[in-house]
């Protein structure tokens, strides 16, 4: 293992304090800039915050109409933009729990969690991977898809952690531990429903049944829960109304709630490509598929390969969605903390995270400073694409290398340990 990353809880602790004040003084900032006017600023924070207030009030979250939402925004004292809630209904069930603080109060409490998410993934891959915390920290501190997660106050950093703590659990020995993974995985799936798609990587895995049962119970168990604190009337309003929209945004396909279609309009008016060329994503798909038919059941790496494509297909291709790439980034990091990263793999995940960073610079001159000439490459959306794509063949790289080293290192083994022959003979 390289010296400079030996463990060391002093120098963990001294950057854990520089980041975490680093978010704090951000956080900060953020709500001063909200009250001076941008709108923008904790935007989906605030689409919560109003979704838990209308659960509390009694009010259909798949019924409400226009008026009727940015009326309750108003009276809620939102001081800033305020979304659409197109999401299952737990999560707006889970911000009730701040939904009775003021909207300042609860900004601060949730900026609270946002860090801890994110801190908390970092220590949970530093002890997956036996190495100090630090480099993933600062990988999170850099990468600026958690920037844009922070300005929105969005509910990627808990995503994040949910679903790290899902994969350690459910491939422990331990049924009970694998029955904790599947709830942490159902509060995810509940919250934003892409994370299904982890289901996949199970149905590959010789080990999937387990995984898949667990989840499943507890998947309908919160449902089941949603159902009793919703009432059969609202609860079956999004089973027959929301759920089905939610489907058709995840296909971008309009939804038919016309209050969801009117915010959601120019998702599908877009002139940016939602979809690589025909020919790429296949590939990708594909070899994603081969390479996790081959590997270590449970692995980080099979974590990373699983979730690297997903901002490559249609429906996640958001800026903010790209905080996915975090894993695929720390796994890069320890695998050149311990040696066995090519060189030719550390190029492209260096130059795939720095490609992501600038397309958020390129839309701070296009939006911020009127550059004009940088428009169509920013509305395009090629840069984060590419950055993303650059970072999977990092991953698909150092894993073929090392699929095509293993048996010539075998063989140099096998001939260091043959006896050698008498010269008589």
């Amino acid at each position: 293992m390289n010296k400079r990353l030996r463990r060391s809880h002093v120098f963990d602790l001294i950057i854990m304090t520089v980041v975490l004040t680093f978010w704090v003084g951000r956080w900060i900032w953020l709500m001063i800039d909200i009250h001076r006017g941008r709108p923008d600023r904790l935007m989906d924070f605030a689409t919560y915050y109003v979704a838990a207030r209308a659960l509390w009030e009694g009010k259909d979250l798949y019924q409400i109409d226009g008026s009727q939402w940015f009326a309750l925004g108003k009276e809620s004292g939102i001081p800033t933009a305020l979304g659409i809630y197109v999401y299952p209904p737990l999560f707006a069930l889970l911000m009730t729990l701040l939904a009775w603080l003021p909207f300042s109060a609860a900004a601060m409490v949730w900026g609270a969690i946002t860090w801890a998410s994110f801190l908390g993934s970092a220590y949970l891959f530093a002890r997956w991977v036996r190495l100090p915390t630090w480099p993933f920290l600062l990988c999170a501190l850099l990468f600026l898809p958690v920037s844009v997660t922070m300005n929105y106050g969005q509910s990627n950093g808990i995503l994040l952690f949910l679903i790290l703590l899902a994969w350690l659990s459910l491939h422990a020995p331990s049924a009970w531990t694998q029955g904790w993974g599947a709830v942490a995985l159902s509060i995810a799936i509940w919250v934003k429903m892409w994370p299904a798609l982890l289901g996949l990587y199970f149905c590959l895995s010789r080990k999937f049944l387990r995984p898949l049962l667990w989840t499943g119970i507890a998947f309908l168990g919160l449902g089941g829960l949603q159902a009793l604190i919703l009432g059969s009337e609202r609860w079956m309003r999004f089973l027959r109304v929301g759920f089905p929209d939610l489907l058709r945004l995840l296909m971008l396909q309009p939804p038919h709630n016309p209050l969801w279609r009117s915010f959601s309009g120019p998702l599908f008016d877009s002139a940016r490509p939602h979809t690589m060329p025909l020919a790429a994503l296949p590939f990708v798909l594909l070899v994603t598929w081969l390479l996790l038919r081959r590997s270590h059941l449970g692995s980080a790496y099979d974590l990373s390969l699983v979730l690297s494509p997903i901002p490559l297909i249609a429906r996640f291709q958001e800026y903010h969605h790209l905080v996915l790439l975090l894993i695929p980034l720390w796994t890069l990091i320890a695998e050149g903390a311990k040696g066995t990263l090519p060189r030719l793999s550390w190029v492209l995940a260096m130059g795939g995270g720095m490609i992501v960073n600038a397309h958020w610079i390129l839309g701070w001159l296009v939006v911020r400073r009127g550059l004009g000439i940088g428009a169509p490459l920013y509305t395009s959306y090629t840069l984060p694409l590419l950055g993303t794509f650059l970072i999977w063949m990092a991953l698909t790289w150092s894993r073929l290398a090392r699929q095509m080293e293993a048996p010539i290192i075998k063989r140099i083994r096998d001939e260091a340990d043959a006896p050698a022959s008498g010269d008589g003979e």
